[in-house]
């Protein structure tokens, strides 16, 4: 949490041992920290249209709702809440000054058949001019704000060829 709220060098200085003063302002930070995490979600899912649902995507748009640092561990909670079956991607977005950030889930079942989330973000990244990448479950990309329609063209269509190849495999 330290890290998340750029506050390192609190957490730095809690692994090596300190305490005292540099104990309370981490706790402080954990608090601040979860805190964001709370009114982040909270927002996302108040706005109406922040959720955009399509046949194999999920989407969140949380540019200019979501604290751009909890966008991973808000992305993970609102995952984590939805129906193991569901066997869409979930994509969510924060913004940070003119770039995107974009997290991905895909659930496990997706990824036993050959969907790589990994890939997705960073072939549709490259697209829009930006990078990513991560792991199959959970990746996520950081492009140009102006190019959210070129990142989302480009991962739906890598979605369909990487749905097309799984179906093709079974």
């Amino acid at each position: 949490s330290c890290a998340r709220m750029g506050r390192s060098a609190v957490g730095l200085a809690i692994a090596m041992g300190e305490r005292g003063r540099m104990f309370e302002e981490a706790q402080r930070v954990s608090r601040e920290y979860r805190t964001t995490i709370s009114k982040s979600l909270s927002n996302l899912l108040s706005v109406p249209g922040a959720k955009v649902e399509s046949e194999r995507i999920l989407l969140y748009n949380g540019e200019g709702i979501i604290d751009q640092r909890v966008l991973s561990p808000v992305a993970s909670i609102i995952f984590s809440s939805l129906p193991k079956d569901l066997g869409k991607i979930l994509v969510v977005t924060a913004s940070e000054d003119d770039s995107l950030k974009v997290s991905i889930r895909v659930p496990r079942s997706l990824v036993e058949k050959g969907v790589r989330g990994s890939l997705l973000a960073s072939n549709a990244a490259r697209e829009a001019g930006g990078l990513g990448g991560g792991h199959d479950v959970a990746a996520g990309a950081t492009f140009p704000s102006r190019r959210f329609h070129s990142f989302i063209e480009a991962f739906e269509k890598n979605v369909a060829e990487q749905f097309g190849r799984m179906l093709r495999g079974s």
